[in-house]
């Protein structure tokens, strides 16, 4: 069975600059990303951000804290079993303290 799901991430990120930098398009929930043909899909190294992201919506109980900033994607499984990893480091980018949680379409926590 397909169910749609919601992804949030919530990074605080180490990065120093001087430059002004909009809010990511993802900032909010409302604003999700929609992941397609996601069966082993993987981004490319770096491509998001929750560099000047906000906070918004309660946190999920697997999260000792937060959310300080978090991004949002919404996806259609493409069956029952999920498997979803969040790469740090060299090519893949740096952050600190990187969460993410699953939700169903109705905001009842997954995983």
């Amino acid at each position: 069975m397909k169910t749609n799901y919601l992804l949030i991430i919530m990074l605080t990120l180490g990065l120093s600059t001087t430059k002004v930098f909009a809010q990511p398009v993802n900032d909010m929930k409302i604003n999700a990303i929609a992941l397609t043909g996601v069966d082993n899909w993987c981004s490319g190294n770096a491509a998001y951000s929750t560099y000047t992201a906000t906070p918004d919506e309660t946190k999920p109980s697997c999260w000792s804290n937060g959310p300080f900033t978090n991004v949002w994607f919404k996806f259609t499984a493409p069956s029952d079993y999920l498997k979803i990893s969040l790469k740090d480091g060299g090519s893949f980018g740096n952050m600190r303290y990187g969460r993410m949680a699953v939700t169903d379409a109705s905001g009842t926590q997954i995983g």
